[in-house]
């Protein structure tokens, strides 16, 4: 995963926003709120070229390239909240998805984010349908629903719930190297045992097989040249070589640039990325 900057918003953003919520919240507010709020779905999609070039057309959770249309997402979900019920897997050589279950616990999600601009990135369909979904681990437990309801055994969040994510946000969450790490053949892992990397992981199936296949090849690329920079001798041309293959890997549009990112920062003897690029542009 690799960090991006959000968008500004457009100027008439706030008061379109505005208008929707207004309609969203009047349904929530009523005396017999429906089951499922009113959310008008094509609104947060006119905007989605904003997140497009914000992300380098990439998916904020996979990093690949978003090859369709790709999915404005949530990231506190705005309807119902899920939990996993059971883990599931991706069919080999094909992107089906067998075997996942959720488990609905919260009738209303985060509906009242619905129309935050700081609540939106950018994922691919793979990302946000078969895996994510409605989920959104916290530390914790949600505290249960009054009543014992089965459907919806925890209490709804709303404006003044205190909680702490342990889902990666690309842009809001510092220092992710603090919480992944990978493998030369491109699998991924928690960082010294991260829980926001392990329900990072777990959430967005960024361990799924098809996505370890696209990385390994990056990966495996990255630690040849972190390998070739830390032999070289210093100052030579050998040196400057191995770190301006690794920045051109680790360039923002490049798939899995956050990964290289990672990779450097903990196989280099210390070194953070912001080192790499200071060598390299004091070296030009």
């Amino acid at each position: 995963m690799l960090n991006f900057t959000r968008p500004t918003k457009p100027d008439d953003f706030d008061d379109d926003a505005a208008v929707e919520l207004a309609k969203v919240t009047a349904k929530h507010n009523q005396q017999n709120p429906p089951d499922k709020l009113p959310f008008t779905d094509s609104f947060w999609g006119n905007y989605k070229d904003f997140f497009m070039v914000a992300q380098f057309r990439k998916c904020g959770y996979c990093e690949a390239y978003v090859t369709d249309y790709g999915d404005m997402e949530h990231y506190r979900p705005k309807g119902i909240v899920q939990v996993i019920k059971q883990e599931g897997v991706e069919l080999a050589n094909l992107h089906n998805v067998r075997r996942r279950k959720f488990t609905q616990v919260c009738k209303y999600g985060y509906w009242w984010l619905a129309y935050d601009w700081n609540n939106y990135l950018l994922s691919c369909k793979l990302c946000n349908q078969p895996w994510k979904k409605a989920l959104f681990p916290i530390t914790g437990e949600r505290p249960p629903s009054p009543g014992d309801n089965p459907k919806f055994p925890c209490v709804s969040p709303d404006e003044n719930t205190s909680e702490v994510p342990l889902l990666i946000n690309p842009y809001e969450t510092p220092n992710i190297a603090s919480h992944l790490d990978f493998t030369e053949a491109g699998l991924i892992k928690p960082y010294n045992g991260s829980e926001m990397g392990l329900q990072t992981i777990k959430t967005c199936g960024l361990a799924r097989d098809g996505l370890v296949q696209f990385r390994n090849r990056t990966a495996r690329r990255a630690f040849r040249y972190i390998k070739r920079f830390a032999q070289a001798e210093p100052d030579s041309e050998q040196e400057f070589e191995a770190a301006e293959e690794l920045l051109e890997l680790g360039h923002p549009m490049e798939s899995y640039a956050g990964m290289v990112r990672i990779i450097f920062e903990h196989n280099s003897g210390g070194f953070t990325w912001r080192d790499l690029v200071d060598f390299v542009e004091q070296a030009q």
